[in-house]
């Protein structure tokens, strides 16, 4: 994956009480919002359903104010035989590097004034910095082999139509459609429920379909396959290299051209021994994905129709259900759908035994 860029960004942080200014340099990592539009160019049948994104050239978009303050930022992608795929992502992406500079300024005693901290993210141009910013390492990297993705056929519209939506009602349409199998759903709670106070979980596989009509792009999960050899407790799970050759073993012998899609795990009841009224406002008291889970789902599942399936036990019989995954190149809750295996299956054409 190539990216160039002629701007160079800084972070300017103010206090607003006394009016103390440091500015940091910032180092950008490209690579999320590259697949997101990656994947949008795929959709829109611009770009060719691939694994891996072409060329990505990236620039400011200026703030109303204009020049250096940035409000999002262009991404332009190159396309065979025709004009690049154009696409546009908020500088809210870099809102968690921001928030961690910020930090980082305070505990360093560099922003010790008195008042509330403001900053603004700024870009100068620099035609060098593309150079300057490409990786010079003495070490061995190794290249993403680039080829085709081969999306099921599948009119998303008529599967859809045949589905429960769940999830929030602000899901962005920008989400890929993601359809669940109403078994899976059964059994991940199943087992939550078995593994008690300990996370546990698994990886979801299935296919990316494609709407022959549209070139529209979703992803259909058909199964759930356990983790094991995982390391948990109650606030974290860890896939271990164990477990992904023991799901590799076994998705090659389900032999149906599937792929790791996403996956799944759960949150004990943290709440359980809280007074109710230490449960207002708490941030366990309602489903999260946490630091650890954006970690595992960044390094695990970065492409950009992966989802991160979530069971948040309460006091509820049964779990809140609740599905993250990527969107401008951040991680996100989102929107699914449900349906039967059977009605799966007879969306992707596979024949009854």
């Amino acid at each position: 994956m190539t990216m160039q860029t002629d701007y160079r960004y800084v972070l300017r942080a103010t206090v607003s009480g006394d009016g103390q200014q440091v500015e940091l340099p910032m180092q950008p990592d490209w690579d999320a919002a590259v697949r997101w539009c990656h994947l949008q160019g795929m959709r829109s049948g611009v770009l060719p359903p691939r694994s891996t994104a072409p060329t990505a050239r990236i620039r400011p978009v200026w703030q109303p104010a204009g020049e250096p303050r940035v409000q999002a930022f262009e991404l332009s992608l190159d396309a065979p035989d025709r004009e690049p795929f154009v696409a546009r992502v908020e500088a809210r992406y870099l809102e968690d590097d921001i928030a961690v500079a910020i930090a980082g300024l305070a505990r360093d005693g560099r922003l010790d004034g008195i008042g509330p901290i403001d900053y603004e993210l700024c870009a100068h141009r620099d035609p060098a910095w593309s150079r300057r910013g490409d990786a010079v390492s003495d070490e061995a990297t190794l290249e993403p082999i680039d080829e085709p993705l081969d999306p099921a056929p599948l009119s998303l519209a008529t599967a859809l139509a045949r589905c429960e939506r769940h999830g929030p009602e602000t899901s962005a349409e920008t989400d890929v459609p993601c359809i669940v199998p109403r078994e899976v759903l059964d059994e991940c709670i199943d087992r939550s429920r078995r593994a008690g106070d300990v996370e546990a979980g698994g990886l979801l596989v299935g296919r990316l379909v494609q709407n022959p009509d549209t070139s529209e792009l979703g992803v259909v999960i058909r199964a759930h396959i356990p983790a094991r050899h995982t390391r948990a407790d109650r606030t974290s799970l860890t896939f271990t290299a164990r477990t992904w050759a023991d799901a590799d073993a076994a998705i090659s012998l389900r032999g149906d051209a599937e792929q790791v899609v996403g996956w799944v795990h759960h949150h004990p009841n943290l709440c359980a021994r809280c007074p109710l009224e230490n449960r207002e406002g708490c941030p366990y008291a309602s489903p999260f994905f946490s630091e650890a889970d954006r970690t595992v789902h960044r390094a695990a599942f970065p492409n950009a129709w992966s989802v991160g399936l979530l069971l948040s036990w309460y006091d509820d019989p049964e779990p809140s259900v609740d599905m993250y995954g990527w969107r401008q190149g951040r991680i996100e809750a989102r929107a699914f759908h449900v349906a039967t295996s059977d009605a799966i299956e007879e969306f992707l054409g596979v024949p009854k035994p």
